[in-house]
């Protein structure tokens, strides 16, 4: 199966982190905030650019988690579908996104889902688990 990245939908359609790589970073969503806790700034993340939704999507999880919002360096992608694209490919380590962009990977087992910004779980990927149930108020 190769690699496998993380991710997290946050409201409606959107994704949050995703991770590249094997799970240096761990299994769930605190495993990430506590490596961005530990490595301040030096963990890249997908973006499509500087105040973007996306961008600001990644941004608005580390305020939530208490981590100021340059708690990891953005990598900069031309599109939400790009900036998958180079999470599986290496260039980042987790990303927020759009889920259309991110269902594919997930429904084939190259990203996991961390965290959906939705009250409830989602029935076409179940064991995402909601912010509330994560601790992260999206």
């Amino acid at each position: 199966m190769g690699r496998v990245h993380h991710a997290w939908p946050a409201r409606g359609n959107a994704f949050r982190p995703l991770r590249a790589g094997r799970s240096r970073l761990g299994r769930a969503l605190r495993d990430l905030i506590t490596a961005l806790r530990e490595q301040p700034g030096r963990i890249p993340f997908a973006t499509t650019g500087p105040a973007t939704l996306l961008d600001l999507g990644v941004r608005h999880l580390f305020a939530t988690a208490g981590l100021p919002i340059d708690a990891g360096f953005a990598v900069p992608f031309r599109g939400g579908g790009d900036a998958v694209v180079g999470l599986l490919e290496g260039r980042a380590q987790f990303l927020g996104t759009n889920l259309s962009d991110a269902l594919p990977a997930l429904r084939d087992g190259r990203l996991r889902g961390l965290v959906i910004g939705t009250n409830e779980r989602l029935r076409i990927l179940p064991a995402i688990a909601t912010a509330r149930e994560a601790e992260v108020l999206a």
